[in-house]
């Protein structure tokens, strides 16, 4: 080859060279996404990258004008609908609707948020309480830069462009909105999925396990005026562009994001007509937060029925249906047996991977369960437990983890809390009132639990009738056409049953009971279907909340009055039938031919013993 074709050759290596490089540059400013795995083009998918050593909040880059603390004048346009709604009046640390107080659990004051987003309504969305919670997080390490602090998040369908205001000064404080082409904007919103990344550039831990990236969602155009689809940008390639920032100086000097910052994606195989064999845990913890108020709290952990995508142009994110929410503060081992729980996910994130996993889950509970009521519970590693029965201290709170243990096949009261409560439910006294109340846009007939789950309900508003009862369900699919029946020619305290589908995406269900002469109101605050598959083989958190007269029962009527049509109320709305005397010949039920729950001769030797 002649020297002349070498220079040639030389300076085309260095042309391309330059080239590579700058590439690799343009991709770490993340202005332009790569290609997904599925081939899809993400736009704007990664955090923007600016030059500074302090973190965006210690920037304050959002202007708070204090002339449009009252109007929306001078605030940057977002669509009509934006413009209509009102500014929030809700003063809470999570615009929760209230918080429950409980003392000396396991020696700790416990308190609860509650969160509910009523279907059409844009306020009090549960995802805003999620980014409330890793931006306080956050604020938590801003002012305790040398500890340490940790962040796990665990969601079906995540997308990075949720946003949720933070500036109080904006009039769309307490609202969430996408952001596609930015992290934050001039009206106080900052996206969710960038809370992640800033807080992994300031040196705390953050674990995400998400499945899959969310629908196509109608936004709106400002400059045309017109609504259009857009494609959710890939979570996986938002994040993968987070770790490579430089953490901040002062909290991680010489570090990358990548060293505080994993990303587990779950690749479990998905059936959109049956939803089976998928992650449906929505959970995030936060090791220690710092509140509105500037006072620190431990171990915050967010659970709902919510996931973390899709908002449209009205605000409305993902199923249009109604969420539930809730927020525990100061409670160490639902904290640690959530964070493990995230953390054992994460190490069983292939394809095939999830059937090892169910067997895992399965087995470790069924012998947590049995080892706790053995009173052995000191022998389970406490970074294996799972699973929490409450203590001697605690006799509000339980915590499980689907796949229940045991069989779809049977009605069991140790290893499922669903017969467990309903068996109470069954057996309470029959000469007082009782409230049952439920919302499932899932519900399945064809298993035992819920077949055994409707004589329950046909004995405690049939055979036990009390005029001040209560009944509220709304749940596609279920069968409760003899109680509906039932209640046509009889006054009940409220009753409300819609079974042919209903806007409603929580799935949730609330028991209110006499039983040894005490009141309980119990909730079941889940992720969970009601249905063979969402029970036995998906995975999903349930967390049980019981109230008594001592204790109040905020939670469960500050959830109840928002489901369900509001069918628990706080004093007994007795409604006005038709004026038909109950015919007592004709409407003396049969009896439940079947005695529930019967008791376990189960014997087992605790799986943790040496």
């Amino acid at each position: 080859m002649s020297k002349k074709k070498k220079l040639l050759c030389l300076i085309l290596a260095i042309a391309v060279l330059f080239t590579a490089i700058a590439a690799v540059l343009l991709t770490m400013k993340f202005k332009k996404p790569s290609d997904t795995e599925d081939g899809e083009t993400a736009e704007d998918v990664g955090p923007m990258d600016y030059e500074t050593e302090d973190s965006f909040f210690e920037d304050q880059p959002m202007d708070d004008d204090p002339s449009a603390e009252n109007s929306k004048e001078g605030w940057e346009y977002i669509n009509p609908y934006y413009e209509a709604f009102p500014r929030t009046e809700n003063t809470s640390n999570f615009h929760s609707h209230a918080t429950a107080t409980y003392a000396n659990i396991n020696g700790k004051t416990v308190t609860v948020d509650t969160l509910y987003r009523q279907y059409g309504e844009a306020l009090n969305d549960p995802n805003y309480s999620l980014g409330m919670l890793v931006y306080q997080a956050i604020q938590y390490k801003i002012a305790h830069p040398s500890e340490e602090v940790e962040i796990a998040f665990s969601a079906f369908r995540v997308s990075p462009t949720i946003a949720l205001c933070l500036n109080p000064k904006s009039p769309y404080y307490g609202y969430v909105r996408s952001l596609y082409d930015k992290d934050y904007d001039a009206n106080g919103f900052v996206r969710i999925s960038y809370l992640f990344v800033e807080a992994a550039r300031m040196g705390i831990n953050v674990t995400i396990v998400g499945h899959l990236n969310s629908y196509q969602v109608k936004q709106y155009d400002n400059t045309l005026g017109k609504t259009y689809y857009e494609p959710e940008p890939s979570y996986v390639a938002y994040f993968t562009a987070g770790q490579q920032l430089d953490c901040y100086e002062k909290y991680a000097a010489g570090k990358k994001a990548s060293e505080f910052l994993t990303l587990r994606e779950v690749k479990w195989p998905y059936d959109d007509k049956t939803a089976t064999d998928v992650m449906h845990v929505k959970t995030c913890i936060v090791s220690a937060y710092r509140d509105k108020n500037g006072l620190d709290h431990e171990y915050g952990v967010w659970f709902s029925c919510t996931n973390l995508d899709a908002v449209d142009y009205k605000g409305r994110n993902g199923n249009a249906g109604s969420q539930s929410g809730v927020i525990i503060t100061n409670h160490k081992e639902i904290y640690n047996v959530t964070k493990n729980y995230v953390e054992l996910t994460g190490q069983y994130v292939e394809k095939e991977a999830v059937f090892e996993f169910r067997r895992i889950v399965t087995d470790r509970m069924e012998d947590q369960i049995y080892t706790i009521l053995a009173g052995k519970e000191h022998e389970i590693p406490e970074n294996e437990r799972i699973v929490y029965l409450g203590s001697d201290r605690d006799d509000v709170f339980e915590l499980y983890f689907a796949p229940f243990a045991g069989s779809v096949d049977s009605w069991d009261t140790t290893l499922n809390p669903y017969c467990k409560y309903l068996q109470e439910f069954y057996d309470s006294d029959k000469d007082s009132s009782v409230i049952f109340c439920m919302n499932n846009p899932n519900y399945r007939t064809n298993f035992l639990i819920s077949q055994l789950k409707k004589q329950v309900l046909e004995k405690k508003f049939i055979q036990d009738y009390h005029p001040e009862s209560q009944i509220g369900v709304r749940s596609e699919g279920a069968d409760l056409s003899k109680i509906q029946e039932f209640l046509k020619e009889n006054e009940m305290g409220f009753s409300y049953i819609k079974t042919d589908g209903d806007t409603t995406h929580d799935k949730d269900m609330y028991l209110s009971y006499v039983s040894g002469g005490e009141r309980k109101y119990v909730s079941f605050l889940s992720s969970c279907n009601f249905n063979a598959n969402a029970m036995y083989y998906q995975t999903n958190q349930v967390l049980v909340i019981t109230e008594t007269e001592a204790t109040g029962n905020v939670v469960f009527t500050s959830l109840g009055t928002c489901s369900s049509k509001g069918v628990i109320t706080e004093e007994i709305e007795v409604r006005s039938l038709a004026s038909i005397e109950r015919n007592a010949t004709q409407r003396t039920p049969q009896a439940v031919p079947l005695t529930l729950g019967l008791a376990s001769d189960r014997s087992k030797e605790s799986f943790y013993m040496e």
